[in-house]
């Protein structure tokens, strides 16, 4: 079991049929853009009308500036060569790259995006049809064709029988380079790469008009349409793609557990990181969920409850990009404890931290919260091992990559079944990974479940506890769960007999 077990490695995760079926769609997007070029290539003069009412509109709007914009960097060799790069390899070379990483690495944020780009290539294909229109570089004698004329990378790149000349409006050119953009600054983590989600958009609009491929109306078109196909593609994704909401079981007490129990009788509901202010553990309570999350730290002999950490001797906590000046009022664990509700369950996620560290959480939990059940969960796994045979303590085993994930198993074999539990990140499951866990974990919990989307894919690939931040998404699933409960009362029968 171990040894098939692995972190979603993009070969684990996309087979091969898989790939061969994305290739075949774009095949027959191919086959079905020809049709229409072979419909408007015999319509210039159509194509060309059409070009003039373009421009009539645009100097109705006052954006006829094409031939001026150009103008201003036609002289620049080198200004010219990097719009036409611009053009040509950021936008199906970047195309390309993104969709291999997000169905390698994300394959549903993958689906997503590749519906938009397949429901607004249709809505394009429509309009070329009907609305054939001219580009600049073949309407307006005063314009230069700088792609042609300048650059020959761009006919080996496309060659004239892949183009379509008077499919102008809307630029996909650009709308489809909008779309990447979105994934980028959505589903990337390294910065740089969010970055370029934002400026590769704004290079490419500016682009396709430098060039003369597109009058100024054709990327706002382009965006339009691009923007409607990603509509398009999240409501199929809500409403039709994924599965509806699995109808959970009666709830047992505060938590969905029976007494002397370790695993749920339905999805428990943890609210991430909400013990870690007073505010938002009310809240939380207020909502009814099943986990309250704590992060806990060891600073100084104390148990600090914080996710930022610490900078050494400088005086400044930090996570990622946020900083918080060191010498604030930290929350102490002995200050949160008297805060939480009768009928709340605390998770504390430890941070690094020694053996001391375990026995000061265990000693205060019992001081402050005897005989009270409570969780305890973290990725360094030793500091885990006081509390196994606590009464009443869930230990949670976090996985938060893929090394950890492909010796978790191995680990919890020492354990009872019944009390073998993981906390993993989303981006390491796939179906098949929670299915392996499944069978050899009675609860397998995943975070940041941030989506509705999230939560219903998780739901139906097995997983039985969602970890999230969106308040909104726990308490939509608490009025779920209040509903069913309300539906499931048995009245009594009072007929006289």
């Amino acid at each position: 079991m171990e040894q098939r077990l692995r972190a979603p490695h993009p070969h684990h995760r996309v087979e091969w049929a898989t790939i061969g079926r994305e290739v075949s769609l774009a095949v027959l997007g191919f086959l079905v853009y020809f049709g229409v070029r072979g419909l408007t290539d015999a319509r210039v003069s159509v194509a060309e009308a059409n070009a003039e009412r373009v421009v009539r509109l645009e100097e109705w709007l006052g954006i006829a500036h094409e031939t001026q914009w150009q103008a201003k960097i036609v002289e620049y060799d080198g200004l010219v060569t990097s719009f036409n790069w611009i053009y040509m390899f950021g936008h199906w070379p970047v195309i390309a790259v993104t969709a291999f990483w997000l169905l390698f690495t994300q394959p549903v944020h993958y689906r997503l995006i590749r519906n938009a780009f397949l429901i607004s290539g249709a809505i394009g294909l429509v309009i070329f049809a009907v609305f054939p229109v001219a580009p600049p570089r073949l309407f307006d004698p005063d314009i230069v064709d700088t792609v042609s004329d300048r650059s020959r990378s761009y006919r080996v790149l496309q060659p004239p029988i892949f183009v379509n000349q008077y499919a102008a409006m809307p630029s996909l050119h650009f709308g489809w380079n909008l779309l990447i953009g979105i994934a980028l600054v959505l589903y990337a983590k390294p910065v740089i790469v969010r970055a370029a989600g934002v400026i590769l958009p704004i290079l490419m609009f500016a682009a396709v008009i430098l060039t003369a491929n597109h009058f100024i109306l054709d990327p706002l078109a382009g965006s339009v349409v691009a923007l409607a196909g990603l509509a398009a593609a999240v409501w199929y994704q809500r409403r039709v793609a994924q599965p509806p909401p699995q109808r959970p079981g009666p709830k047992i007490g505060g938590n969905g557990m029976r007494r002397g129990r370790f695993t749920p009788e339905r999805p428990l509901t943890v609210a991430h990181r909400a013990g870690n202010h007073i505010a938002l553990l009310r809240e939380a309570e207020a909502i009814g969920v099943d986990l309250v999350e704590a992060d806990a730290r060891w600073w100084k002999g104390r148990v600090e409850v914080r996710h930022l950490k610490t900078m050494g001797p400088v005086p400044l906590l930090w996570d990622r990009w946020k900083l918080t000046p060191g010498w604030t009022p930290r929350l102490q664990l002995e200050e949160l404890l008297p805060e939480v509700g009768p009928e709340t369950e605390l998770m504390l996620d430890f941070k690094p931290g020694d053996e001391a560290f375990s026995r000061q959480v265990l000693e205060s939990m019992r001081r402050l919260l005897p005989g009270r059940r409570y969780t305890v969960c973290s990725q360094f796994w030793p500091l885990l091992e006081s509390f196994i045979d606590e009464p009443g303590v869930r230990v949670v085993h976090s996985v938060g990559n893929g090394r950890a994930l492909r010796r978790v198993l191995p680990h919890l074999q020492q354990h009872p079944r019944e009390r073998r539990a993981i906390s993993i990140h989303r981006k390491l499951l796939t179906p098949g990974v929670v299915a392996e866990l499944c069978a050899e974990v009675p609860l397998v919990m995943s975070w940041p479940v941030n989506t509705e989307a999230h939560l219903r894919e998780l739901q139906s690939w097995g997983v039985n506890g969602v970890i999230s931040d969106n308040m909104d998404l726990l308490r939509m699933l608490a009025d779920e769960r209040r509903q069913l409960s309300e539906a499931e009362i048995v009245i009594p029968d009072r007929t006289p007999r």
